[in-house]
């Protein structure tokens, strides 16, 4: 047995086949877009010391004690900029970023600057970072001929 499909029955099987492959587009580029805003979220909430907002990314079990380091440090440390360097997804619903900051203790003026690698984790549609370190720099690398001190 054949089936025949009219123009207008096939145009209405592309369009629903094209709304279903736009719909999954739409939940990656949400989830792209939630991942992005929590990462942000997080951040910016550390750089202006608003680590009531930033800790709704720090998982529930750790954020008590997360916000009583935080705020035991909030008269001692000014975060001056960041900036999200690399973002790379490791797994299916996991992250690692590395981010730039720039920070000076309130009782010095010199700004230094660390970069962090975090790992995020999506856990019930919310982004958790899991773990934040502290990258070693690269040694700056100079021929001896050039070294005038």
């Amino acid at each position: 047995m054949r089936v025949r499909l009219t123009s207008a029955a096939l145009t209405i099987l592309l369009a629903a086949g094209l709304g279903c492959l736009l719909a999954g587009c739409a939940g990656m580029a949400s989830q792209r877009d939630a991942f992005r805003s929590s990462v942000y979220g997080y951040a910016d909430g550390v750089r202006w010391k608003n680590y009531k907002a930033a800790s709704l990314y720090i998982p529930a079990e750790r954020r008590v004690e997360w916000l009583k380091d935080k705020e035991s440090d909030r008269e001692a440390v000014d975060v001056v900029d960041f900036e999200i360097r690399d973002v790379k997804p490791t797994g299916d619903g996991e992250a690692t970023v590395d981010v730039d900051f720039s920070w000076r203790a309130v009782d010095d003026p010199v700004v230094k600057s660390a970069r962090l690698r975090q790992s995020w984790k999506r856990i019930e549609k919310v982004w958790y970072v899991l773990k934040q370190e502290e990258l070693k720099k690269e040694p700056i690398k100079t021929r001896k001929s050039i070294d005038i001190f």
